[in-house]
């Protein structure tokens, strides 16, 4: 390492940057994994930071060591950091809540996740106690086993969540780790009653440590390994609350706070996720997550108002069954078959979600608070697992839903009401009990999912326009429900538009996937004055030999649901049918298994390709350096090419046995070299003599003899010597 910092950094020597320079480059490699997992981009410019801080702690620690009172200033600094550390971390509970820091800490990596207080705190405290203790296992008390327990922190961090370190981070910690066990074993002084190590680091010495290190980073690289689910992994929710979601689960196991991502090119394997089972003769159910409220241009989110109340035998909900009954007695009409009542069965060994994906109308609400099975929220409509708070069990469900049947469409367009005629039909009823549960009902949604937020003119125009000679609700939606497939909209997975915004995807591109879909027309519902809401869940359309519904991670769906006078919430949805396509699975997924296979062992052998031509290079150094030294005497005059080659023989014998031979005049030179080497480039040492000294001008024949003599010693003056035995 000697041979790169001639003139010292950041206050270090030649010999302190010999002896930290792996040590440092560890933890910064370790800080950096560390920091990555929280939030990528505020990772890589405060490892840069990272860096310089731990040479000069490094410096710092070099100095408080030789002091009699050294280790208590350091125990006054550790206090301090850990103090302000702590302080941060206060600071962001008493704002954000008692919970905030473990589910910042055991989430997934996102937009959120970027919380400056805890990452500073984070990089201070634990940054310094890693530096320190790197610094004391590798350079204080050599000790192996404290060094790779810092390696581990990473690790650790990453079992958080559902995710895995990549694999050139994995193996940059490792290489980095074997560099300090091999670089400082032997660069350390010795202790007590142990012989002393030298080290000499010089051309092979780079060479044995970087052949070593690339069959280890070959074999890490190139070999599969078993993934295992840590405890962690399995149980992300172990330390967030009841009703806060974690964002962007990649397994579909936990709930988003936010919709899923409008643009962009989903990546499915297209295999089954779970299994459904009921005695419903629909061809295609909608198996839903939870619903959105309010959208803010890029994304929809959950409505902060209402709580997290759930429906009991104590709170019942007022759903499709009790509205069609209430309706039947304003009305005088009859209500049978307009909806019906159906068993759910859910299952797989391997998908354990803290939700269930379940029909709109699950019947939650049959048993007191203590004995429900499952909680149905008032505030995002999504159904949770009971008993699945710390661990979620494998889906093994069974329930019963009420089932919206066409007919209950078909009676909503009898009914043929507006908005105000509905509430004027309510108010008329003379204030019965059942007029005044379906007035509040509509009320609550009017007031929860009306929001105009994010819709343009432009978007209000075009609705009002498709909308403009509908009289009831229902036939709005319904006409808003088939603009789409009647206007040459475009299903694609593939598609990346120029513009994000949900007015080019409607006016421009007309080009998109189920988000886009529902988000569109749930703003223009609203823009026609129709309560809607915004739904993510599964479409269960494909079955298997066992009727059975296949659900697949391709058949996540969008969708939206509309509150229509004297039917309550109905489901529309807008997206044009190439979704349902049940894709060859075989295939697709033999096709995709492969792709993924090449890509992850190319991925593993540019590693190793990276590190065998640095290999390479350190290798041939030598040669390199001669190669464009004697390409460089092509454009040189004679005599300087002569200085030039007696010049480079000086560097070849001194580099050769470590030695300095600057100061050698000609005539030691050729003693040293026949003595030693056996070989004189005698031409070339007469030429320069004359050409140096007595300003003599060589001939071009001159200097090529010289030179092919030269050529022919050039392998005897590179040789190391071998020692004398004594």
């Amino acid at each position: 390492m000697n041979t790169f910092f001639r003139k010292g950094f950041l206050g270090l020597n030649k010999e302190q940057i010999n002896k930290y320079a792996f040590p440092i480059l560890l933890a910064v490699s370790v800080a950096f994994a560390c920091l990555y997992t929280f939030h990528k981009p505020s990772a890589y410019v405060l490892s840069v930071v990272f860096f310089f801080a731990s040479a000069l702690l490094f410096r710092l620690f070099d100095k408080l060591k030789s002091k009699k009172n050294g280790a208590l200033i350091y125990a006054l600094i550790l206090a301090v950091i850990f103090f302000i550390s702590f302080s941060l971390v206060v600071i962001h509970v008493a704002s954000f809540g008692p919970f905030s820091f473990m589910r910042w800490f055991y989430a997934q990596d996102d937009v959120d996740s970027f919380q400056p207080d805890l990452i500073a705190a984070l990089f201070l405290g634990g940054g310094f106690f890693l530096i320190s203790v790197i610094y004391y296992f590798s350079s204080i008390r050599y000790r192996t086993l404290g060094v790779m327990l810092c390696t581990l922190f990473p690790f650790f961090i990453f079992a958080k969540r559902s995710d895995t370190m990549p694999n050139i981070l994995t193996t940059l910690i490792m290489l980095l780790f074997l560099a300090v066990i091999i670089h400082n074993k032997r660069i350390r002084r010795p202790e007590k009653n142990e012989r002393p190590s030298l080290l000499q680091i010089d051309r092979a010495y780079i060479i044995c440590i970087s052949v070593f290190i690339l069959i280890v980073g070959a074999l890490t690289m190139a070999v599969e390994k078993p993934y295992y689910q840590a405890f962690l992994e399995k149980n992300s929710r172990l330390f967030t609350p009841f009703g806060v979601s974690v964002q962007g689960s990649a397994n579909y196991e936990e709930l988003s706070d936010r919709s899923s991502p409008r643009n962009g090119q989903p990546s499915y394997t297209y295999e089954p996720m779970f299994y459904f089972e009921t005695d419903s003769d629909s061809d295609e159910i909608f198996l839903r997550t939870k619903a959105f409220s309010h959208f803010d241009g890029d994304y929809w989110t959950s409505p902060e108002s209402g709580g997290y109340i759930y429906y009991s035998q104590q709170l019942p909900e007022y759903s499709t069954d009790d509205i069609v009954s209430d309706m039947a007695v304003l009305t005088g009409r009859n209500s049978e078959g307009l909806y019906s009542v159906h068993n759910g069965y859910l299952s797989d060994e391997d998908f354990s979600p803290f939700y269930l994906p379940s029909p709109y109308g699950i019947i939650t609400d049959d048993m007191p608070t203590n004995l429900l099975k499952y909680l149905k929220l008032s505030s995002d409509t999504s159904v949770w697992r009971r008993g699945s708070y710390y661990y979620a069990y494998p889906l093994d469900d069974r329930f019963t839903f009420t089932e919206a049947d066409f007919a209950l469409y078909k009676k909503a367009e009898e009914y043929n009401f507006n908005s105000d005629e509905y509430i004027e039909f309510l108010n008329s009823k003379d204030n019965s009990e059942e007029a005044k549960r379906l007035s509040d009902d509509y009320s609550n949604a009017l007031r929860d999912y009306t929001d105009l937020t994010g819709i343009s003119e432009r978007l209000k125009a075009l609705s009002l326009e498709i909308t403009k000679d509908c009289h009831s609700d229902m036939e709005k939606a319904e006409k808003l429900e088939g603009y789409f497939s009647s206007n040459g909209f475009m299903y694609s997975l593939e598609y990346v538009p120029d513009d994000a915004s949900i007015d080019y995807f409607v006016f421009e591109s007309k080009t998109g996937y189920c988000v886009g879909y529902a988000t569109a027309m749930t703003l223009m519902a609203r823009a026609a004055g129709l309560p809607a809401r915004y739904v993510e869940g599964f479409a269960a359309f494909e079955k298997n030999e066992s009727s059975q519904f296949v659900i697949r991670d391709g058949y996540a769906h969008a969708f939206v649901e509309i509150y229509i006078p004297g039917a309550g919430w109905l489901t529309f949805d807008p997206t044009v049918s190439q979704y349902r396509e049940i894709p060859n699975t075989n295939q697709s997924q033999a096709n995709f298994g492969f792709l993924t296979r090449i890509f992850s062992l190319f991925n593993r052998i540019s590693v190793v390709i990276v590190i065998a031509v640095i290999v390479l290079f350190f290798s041939l150094l030598d040669r390199i350096k001669e190669l464009f030294l004697r390409i460089s005497l092509l454009f040189k005059p004679i005599n300087e090419r002569i200085i030039r080659l007696y010049s480079n023989v000086i560097k070849v014998v001194g580099n050769s046995v470590n030695e300095d031979f600057s100061a050698y005049t000609p005539d030691m030179l050729r003693e040293y070299l026949l003595s030693e080497r056996g070989a004189v480039p005698e031409q070339l040492i007469s030429l320069f003599e004359k050409t140096a000294f007595g300003g003599y001008n060589c001939s071009k024949q001159e200097f090529k003899s010289a030179y092919k003599e030269y050529r022919k010693c050039y392998k005897l003056l590179r040789r190391p010597l071998r020692k004398n035995k004594k």
